[in-house]
């Protein structure tokens, strides 16, 4: 999972006015998308051949506000075994053999 995160240290972002709010939100949604298209972008042929496309299927994206926080997440649900192997690494070594 990929995030990103804006906190504000020392100014609470529920007293710096609501047009302010708004803008620091739209912001976190316009990063969160880009993140969400360059991952889109890696799983569909610049890093990663697309096969079946079920790991590019799943990738989401959620925004939440609470408090003095807000998040911008980007992830892969449900997560399938290719994902998690990217991921965390697999669990063993994998032997890789041409196919031509």
């Amino acid at each position: 999972m990929l995030e990103v995160t804006l906190e504000q240290t020392g100014i609470r972002l529920d007293s710096i006015g609501r047009k302010l709010r708004i803008l620091t939100f739209n912001k976190l949604n316009q990063l969160t998308d880009m993140l969400e298209n360059k991952v889109i972008e890696n799983l569909s042929g610049k890093i990663l051949k697309k096969q079946s496309g079920a790991l590019l299927e799943s990738v989401h994206k959620n925004i939440e506000q609470s408090g003095d926080t807000s998040i911008g997440r980007v992830f892969i649900s449900p997560e399938t075994t290719k994902a998690w192997v990217l991921e965390k690494g697999g669990t063993r070594s994998y032997m890789i053999e041409p196919v031509k």
